[in-house]
């Protein structure tokens, strides 16, 4: 047969449901911000007046989509018990260090995205600004500052 059969695809899915409910209440809270703002970066980041939107992993929000990938892999190699001693605390630290740096990029992203200037809308007579943040940059920024906190949360306890 090609591909996944039913059972494996079973057992990947119940893999996945023992590890979100057997994860701490910090390490819940930075792996599902940073899940969503991995989600985020699939919705328009960037509206402008002559090009319209623009999805944050096809543009300024990649950098976002791969941190958030990173931080989420660092919980799962560290909570599936993959790494040794010395390379769990390296997961910390790259947990910490993606944690750290979405949020950041995200507020870019929201700067570079903004330009208050009016021109005329392509549709209609009316005045409009020449662009400003899409969607998806405004629901990464407080779902990165949970992964933040849950990341912080997560490092004092553990220390």
């Amino acid at each position: 047969e090609i591909g996944i059969g039913y059972g494996a695809a079973e057992e990947l899915a119940q893999e996945a449901r023992f590890f979100l409910q057997e994860l701490s209440g910090s390490d819940k809270a930075a792996f599902w911000g940073g899940a969503l703002t991995a989600i985020s970066c699939f919705f328009p980041w960037k509206q402008t007046a002559l090009e319209g939107d623009t999805l944050g992993f096809m543009g300024v929000g990649i950098p976002a989509l791969l941190f958030s990938l990173l931080l989420c892999g660092s919980i799962w190699t560290r909570e599936r018990d993959w790494a040794s001693r010395t390379t769990r605390a390296n997961t910390w630290y790259l947990q910490f260090a993606c944690a750290a740096l979405i949020p950041l990029w995200t507020l870019v992203c929201i700067k570079l995205a903004w330009n208050p200037v009016l021109v005329r809308a392509t549709v209609g007579i009316s005045d409009i600004w020449t662009s400003k943040p899409g969607l998806g940059a405004i629901v990464a920024l407080p779902c990165s500052v949970v992964a933040l906190l849950g990341t912080f949360m997560g490092m004092k306890g553990r220390a």
